[in-house]
């Protein structure tokens, strides 16, 4: 695919080709090498056609509404035209059965153009004699369910676009994940992680720690009350993200309510931050490199740091 970079103090616009989509289906993207555009294959009811998607200044994904651009991926990867000089990137992930037994298991992956194998790859995959630990923490989604602007972006989602990306996460092992739904819709996507298996201990979210206490007075129970009906023991309520100095101590009472409430806290910070509020924050997502003496200070009460 052709990407738009906007690089002002350069130049006006520099188009650079960068394979940035994974398609199972790679006719769903066509691309003018001459004059470097990106045509994606829509069916708005009345046959495909083919949109140009990469227009200058128009290059954010947000643009493009879903409503307006409706298409779908295949299910299974597709046959794909690869001209000759040219390169193809493919994205394969394998997934061990739970009952394998640990050993070094081997195979081929082959290369065909219709029936005739053109060559074949080793592939050796070992199983070890131990099981990763469930991934405690959740990754920072921002993706928010909101059908009616849903784009081809990474934020307003439709319901379909959703659960296809919460079904890729459980796959590659991630469970949990931070959610960004305001809170007066926020079931609708407990709705979903239930659907979807995605029900852990700890159910995180950016619902501000740092309202003010009448406000978290209203906030702490409502969250606390949803996150116990759909199964979570707890729920973790956002800081203000990587703040450091008094801009973290003025804090200190509305996290305090927070507790007091019922809730826990988790955000974004630095190696500083234990000395301030180490006894109120229960999670740091730790913003640079982590060093041993960090895990001491923050196990040490009880508390946990991320990375």
């Amino acid at each position: 695919m052709f990407q738009f970079f906007n690089f002002t103090a350069l130049q006006p616009l520099l188009a650079q080709v960068i394979s940035c989509s994974f398609l199972k289906d790679e006719s769903l993207v066509q691309v003018d090498r001459v004059l470097q555009k990106n045509y994606l294959k829509v069916n708005r009811g009345s046959g495909n056609e083919l949109v140009w998607v990469n227009i200058p200044n128009q290059m954010n994904a947000a643009c493009f509404k879903v409503a307006d651009f409706p298409f779908q991926d295949s299910s299974t990867l597709l046959p794909f035209h690869l001209p000759k000089q040219f390169t193809q990137q493919i994205w394969l992930t394998i997934h061990a059965p739970a009952h394998a037994k640990p050993d070094t298991y081997t195979g081929n992956i082959i290369i065909r153009a219709g029936r005739d194998e053109l060559t074949r790859f080793p592939l050796r995959v070992k199983i070890p004699a131990f099981a990763l630990a469930d991934y405690a923490a959740g990754v920072y989604y921002t993706s928010v369910l909101d059908p009616a602007n849903a784009t081809l972006g990474s934020h307003p989602k439709t319901e379909m676009q959703m659960r296809a990306e919460m079904r890729n996460m459980c796959e590659h092992g991630v469970k949990d994940f931070t959610l960004y739904q305001p809170l007066n819709q926020i079931e609708s996507v407990l709705k979903l992680r239930q659907d979807m298996g995605m029900i852990r201990a700890a159910l995180y979210t950016v619902v501000s720690a740092s309202s003010p206490i009448t406000t978290l007075n209203s906030t702490v129970p409502k969250l606390m009350s949803l996150a116990h009906a759909y199964g979570f023991s707890d729920a973790f309520f956002y800081g203000h993200d990587e703040a450091t100095g008094s801009a973290l101590t003025t804090q200190r009472p509305s996290w305090q309510r927070v507790h007091e409430l019922g809730g826990k806290i988790f955000v974004a910070g630095s190696g500083t931050a234990f000395d301030r509020v180490g006894d109120l924050l229960d999670v740091q997502v730790h913003a640079s490199r982590l060093f041993p003496e960090y895990a001491v200070k923050w196990h040490g009460v009880g508390h946990n740091i991320y990375s």
